[in-house]
């Protein structure tokens, strides 16, 4: 059975996600950022991103006999206000994902 890029992007609607796109598995010259990225620290503690960045680059390297991707998305706003329309600064701020159920849970 052949699933169609509309086939699996119904479905992902129905399961109620907000975004979906499906690209063909070659390699993508825009993620070439990542390596910039870690060599400036914007990794912090997450040392498994630079561990685990060649992989990060070219999802071939996992998947060889792939023929696409599937890229999902939801939105994460909500009727919270935004933390920076709070001006106590005894009040945290937090971020527009923490408000709503835990995204791991979700997906």
């Amino acid at each position: 059975m052949t699933l169609t890029a509309d086939d699996i992007k119904a479905k992902t609607d129905s399961l109620g996600f907000d975004l979906c796109g499906v690209a063909p598995m070659d390699a993508h010259p825009e993620l070439g950022f990542l390596e910039r990225w870690l060599a400036h620290g914007y990794a912090g503690e997450m040392a498994y991103m630079a561990r685990t960045a060649a992989r990060r680059v070219d999802v071939r390297q996992i998947f060889s006999s792939a023929r696409s991707v599937v890229s999902l998305g939801t939105v994460y706003n909500t009727r919270q206000p935004y933390s920076t329309e709070d001006a106590d600064p005894d009040n945290a701020d937090i971020a527009r994902y923490a408000w709503g159920a835990d995204y791991h849970d979700v997906v």
